[in-house]
């Protein structure tokens, strides 16, 4: 019995052994491959990146930081508009010169690039980890961090006791032109309002609201919705109903009057990035890629107010933690799909 004991003993040893030694060669394999993409990267040396994201807040410090890391340059081009990304990045690959490596955006642009061929398969290292919802099944983009579009009120004009909780509550008389949203043709914009009436309340139920809704005469700016949240702190609007949660957590920390509302569902839509086909620098690309998608990275879109994906960085505001209200995720091929249908909505309902 004791010559079988120290068998068993000298086998579980063995394959002890031989299972550090494949874990151990496997995250030397996994080195030498971030080593030869860091390598490669910096023989490109530079990296162009097309964002909507607020460059002071977020965009400024994710660049220094990755600069600092690798001394690779970032030319960043701010574009705040999902449809100019998909026209910058289509008509580049038709003249047969890309530009840009990397984008990032709403979900809206991927599918429209996805069909042009204008997207690079890719799926990083850093995002390993990540939920399913936030990285694409056939390796076309990954979400770095997510948007909730809530109402937003000016709390020098509308006591926080006063704020409509739901959105029934916007139909009372005293909201009558004083609402204001933004009307790009996005889930951020009045469309997505629109879909998510419908998504949560019905067809029937759904329209029969937004026709109330449609007698509050919403006042419609062709503004993104940092702007239209730029009208409310200045006063000019009580109510704005397509704003970002977390510009408006920035405005109220530098002391603007303003709050925001979790009129339920809340839309949630993700800050996707991807890589350009046949990007001028795509290892660049890839590393820089990565840089966002890791707790590095993704500890700088916290600091910013962001709503990270990473899942070992979460949110520094008390108000976002799970569970605390219902959310509505729109995801790229939900757009792709339904938008359309919204926007009809939308147009045929408001305007």
């Amino acid at each position: 019995m004791q010559t079988c004991a120290m068998s068993h003993r000298r086998t579980r040893r063995a394959i002890t052994l031989a299972t550090l030694s494949l874990l151990m060669a496997g995250t030397g394999a996994a080195h030498a491959q971030d080593a030869a993409l860091i390598e490669a990267a910096k023989r490109e040396g530079e990296l162009v990146w097309y964002t909507g994201l607020i460059v002071n807040t977020v965009v400024r410090p994710l660049i220094q930081a990755f600069e600092k890391k690798y001394g690779i340059t970032v030319h960043m081009t701010s574009v705040s508009l999902q449809s100019e990304v998909v026209l910058r990045v289509t008509n580049e690959m038709r003249a047969g010169k890309p530009v840009a490596d990397v984008i990032e955006g709403g979900g809206q642009m991927i599918p429209p690039l996805v069909r042009a061929g204008a997207l690079e398969k890719y799926s990083p290292v850093a995002a390993a980890g990540y939920a399913p919802e936030f990285k694409s099944k056939d390796g076309y983009w990954t979400i770095p961090s997510i948007n909730y579009l809530t109402a937003a009120i000016n709390t020098d004009l509308v006591r926080p006791a006063d704020a409509p909780r739901t959105f029934e509550d916007l139909l009372d008389p005293k909201w009558k032109g004083k609402m204001v949203w933004s009307v790009d043709l996005n889930t951020a914009g009045a469309p997505g309002v629109v879909g998510n009436i419908l998504q949560s309340q019905g067809q029937q139920a759904g329209m029969e609201f937004l026709r109330k809704l449609a007698r509050q005469n919403i006042v419609g700016l062709a503004i993104n919705q940092r702007a239209v949240l730029d009208q409310v702190v200045a006063g000019q609007y009580p109510l704005a109903l397509t704003t970002f949660f977390h510009h408006v957590v920035t405005s109220r920390e530098k002391g603007a009057p303003v709050q925001w509302l979790p009129l339920e569902p809340v839309i949630t839509v993700g800050n996707v990035t991807a890589i350009v086909k046949n990007a001028p620098h795509p290892n660049a690309a890839k590393l820089f890629v990565n840089f966002i998608l890791s707790e590095e990275g993704q500890m700088i879109y916290r600091e910013a107010n962001y709503v990270t994906t990473h899942p070992n960085v979460k949110s520094r505001l008390p108000e976002i933690k799970p569970g605390g209200f219902r959310t509505l995720v729109i995801s790229p091929e939900m757009s792709e799909q339904n938008l359309p249908i919204w926007t009809q909505v939308y147009k045929e309902v408001f305007l």
